[in-house]
């Protein structure tokens, strides 16, 4: 479809690369609203999503296999490419400026070039 779009025709040999170079993935965009929607939701004390947004189970007994992937596991996934402090990480999504800064400036590096 975007080859269409573009008015790119198959005889050209234009590879998918150069042709989706510009576009984000969607696992990037998803990743981005995510990581706004659990800053909203750390700001925002009156919240029962506040309460799950770093919840660790501490009963129960664990299945056989591996464990299903929750919210807070895919979450504290995504912001240990934002920062490596869990202290650190909730000091950012408090302030919500600096939060949508952190989450503007090191996500759209590539990942060879992000600071560790």
């Amino acid at each position: 479809m975007l080859r269409a779009a573009l008015n790119v025709r198959w005889e050209e040999r234009v590879t998918d690369q150069r042709v989706f170079q510009d576009i984000p993935r969607a696992s990037e965009r998803v990743r981005d609203q995510r990581l706004k929607l659990a800053g909203h939701l750390a700001r925002h004390d009156d919240l029962i999503a506040h309460e799950v947004l770093f919840w660790k189970p501490t009963h129960g007994r664990t299945g056989v296999g591996r464990p299903n992937l929750t919210f807070p596991d895919t979450l504290l996934q995504d912001l240990r490419s934002v920062c490596e402090m869990h202290d650190e990480m909730r000091r950012l999504m408090n302030d919500r400026v600096l939060w949508r800064e952190t989450i503007k400036t090191r996500l759209r590096l590539p990942p060879l070039v992000r600071s560790q």
